[in-house]
């Protein structure tokens, strides 16, 4: 009996794809510095390491936010801003898995060893926290290939989103329970007839993102005085309640008050309180006192 032998010879065929495969890779970023109210262009450079033909993609991650709706951060205080695709901060900047397609960054390799995307970062224009710098830090990834067809990576780095926030205070001197107002920063008490336990009050007002102190000094240290003659009456300034010294403030400036932290955005009110000490044998005349109010930051 003869005996027959089967060979199977398989033909099995690669389709050969446009898309190659060119190791998409990123320029450093780094520190981006924000304006307060107005957007900041940032450029994402990607280069290729083959000289081939591919498609990619690049995501942004959610940095010091659970859910994209990103905020600089100093000392637990947040300040809010974003990264968007587009000009007209329409469209926010996100990462894997729940980024999609029109979220984020797409391109292609056909020619030339590097491509360029602008992204634009950008925080309203309002009352800021307290001084210093608030920063984010956002990974920002390349994928070789079509949006959806992988997670892997390519290459990652890191931009570093900052905002330099400057300490600030601003003093107001206002009628009792006025608003803060920047344009009021005198205050004219005038008692008229002097007598003796007679007083006059106003607000100090101060609006600062810092911790601060004020500070008053007396041209009189502490004393109304004669205008012409060697006569002088006693008063006592008193701020939120307390009595405060004002000898020889004239060289050495009083601190009278003081706060920690920002302000509310009101500013925080200083009610101040003049009172007219005894007027018994003194010459007839003219009496006054020119008082210098300073506040200053002290973080």
């Amino acid at each position: 009996m003869s005996e027959k032998y089967f060979g199977v010879i398989w033909l099995i065929f690669f389709s050969l794809s446009a898309w190659a495969d060119c190791k998409p890779r990123l320029d450093s970023i780094g520190t981006v510095s924000l304006n307060n109210g107005n957007p900041v262009i940032k450029t994402i450079t990607v280069t290729r390491q083959n000289n081939q033909a591919c498609q990619y993609f690049i995501t942004f991650s959610s940095g010091n936010s659970a859910n994209f709706d990103r905020f600089l951060e100093r000392r637990s205080q947040h300040i809010n801003y974003n990264i968007f695709k587009d000009a007209g901060l329409q469209t926010v900047l996100k990462d894997l898995p729940s980024a999609l397609v029109t979220e984020v960054i797409v391109g292609e390799f056909t020619s030339g060893s590097a491509n360029t995307h602008q992204v634009f970062l950008f925080r309203p224009d309002v009352f800021l926290g307290a001084g210093g710098t608030y920063r984010d830090n956002i990974s920002v990834s390349v994928f070789e290939g079509a949006f959806g067809s992988t997670n892997r990576a390519d290459a990652t780095r890191n931009m570093r989103p900052q905002l330099v926030v400057q300490e600030e205070v601003m003093l107001s001197l206002v009628n009792t329970g006025a608003n803060f107002n920047a344009q009021d920063v005198t205050q004219s008490l005038d008692f008229g007839t002097l007598q003796s336990g007679e007083s006059l009050s106003f607000d100090l007002m101060v609006q600062s993102n810092a911790g601060f102190e004020i500070a008053m000094s007396s041209q009189n240290d502490g004393q109304l005085k004669h205008t012409s003659q060697n006569s002088i009456v006693p008063y006592v300034l008193s701020v939120n309640g307390e009595t405060k010294s004002l000898s020889n403030s004239d060289t050495v400036p009083v601190v009278v008050a003081s706060g920690s932290g920002s302000t509310p955005a009101g500013g925080a009110r200083h009610a101040v309180r003049v009172e007219v000490g005894s007027i018994n044998n003194k010459m007839s005349g003219l009496y006054q006192d020119n008082i210098t109010v300073t506040v200053t930051t002290t973080d």
